[in-house]
Order: C-alpha cells, then structure tokens, then sequence
C-alpha cells in the first residue's frame, strides 16, 4: 500500500522532466521558427511549410520550409530531428548514398573560422544543388532547384542559405 504514492510521484516526475527536455518535434519546430523570413532574394512560403504533426507517433521531429524568388529558384530548408544521434547517422549516410547513386559526390563545405556549427556536405546533381547539415540529433539538408532545368546557381544566391543555417543552428546552443 505505501508504494503507491511513491510509484504515482515517479511517474509524475519522470513524465514532468520528459515534457521539459523537448523532443525531437519540438526542436525541428524551434529551429524552423529562428530561420529568417528572407534570404537574399529569396522569400519564405509559410503556406508551403510542411510539418510533422503532433499525433504523429514516434521519436522523430520534421519541419520542411521553402523559400522562393520568382524565375529564379525554390529552396527547401528540411529540418529533421531524430531521437539518437546514431538514428541521425542512420539517416545521412543513407541519404548520402541515395544522392551517390545518381552520381553526385559530396565535398565539404568551407565555412567561416568563427563558426562552430558542423560544415555540410555539399553536392551538385544535374537539377540542383544539397547541402547535408548534422549536428548531434539533428540533420538539415537545403535544396536548392533552380527554376529552369539545368539552370545554373550562383553562389550569391546557394551561400546566404548555408549561412543561416549555420546562424540558426548556433542561436539554439
């Protein structure tokens, strides 16, 4: 009889702390809403943003933002947030093999000294151009399709979207 109350204190202190530590959701949510509302030319479409929803199970956060600029380009900022950082892992290396099946190849990105946000892996593919971001739990990956195929990208537009990721990645540690 007397570890009933001990057991129900538990389990509202265990449930209390989960709810403060935010999850995967959450933070996908939170970084999304640090992005900036322009970029370069670049405009985002809050009616393009696409969410995991909260009834949703699982331990995985996803926010997908686009941003657009009239003839000249869409870029997806997907913002995915799992509940390991092995689960994390998981993920790049596959998505890094799916884009080196259709030939493409990654290099990394040189990035400013003073910043301590992880450098991404950079690939050019026929129709456009991703950037793979990780850090820890989290992985953003920008894709960047031009409006017209084969079109080129000048880095004066691709750079400033490499930038605020790395911006908004710090704003959150």
């Amino acid at each position: 009889m007397r570890r009933t109350p001990f057991i129900l204190l538990l389990l509202i202190g265990i449930t209390l702390f989960v709810s403060a530590c935010g999850g995967p959701k959450s933070q996908a949510k939170e970084f999304a809403k640090r992005m900036p509302a322009r970029v370069g030319l670049f405009t985002l479409n809050e009616d393009k943003t696409i969410e995991l929803s909260a009834e949703s199970v699982g331990s995985t956060g996803h926010v997908t933002l686009t941003y657009e600029a009239r003839n000249l380009a869409e870029v997806y900022i997907v913002i995915d947030v799992y509940g390991t950082a092995s689960a994390a892992d998981v993920a790049v290396n596959r998505r890094q093999r799916d884009v080196r099946l259709m030939g493409a190849v990654f290099e990394t990105d040189r990035q400013p000294r003073f910043k301590e946000y992880p450098a991404a892996q950079v690939s050019n593919l026929p129709n456009g151009r991703i950037a793979i971001f990780q850090n820890d739990q989290m992985v953003i990956e920008v894709q960047y399709i031009p409006a017209e195929v084969g079109g080129t990208i000048a880095d004066t537009n691709w750079l400033p979207f490499l930038e605020a990721v790395r911006n908004t990645g710090e704003s959150l540690r």
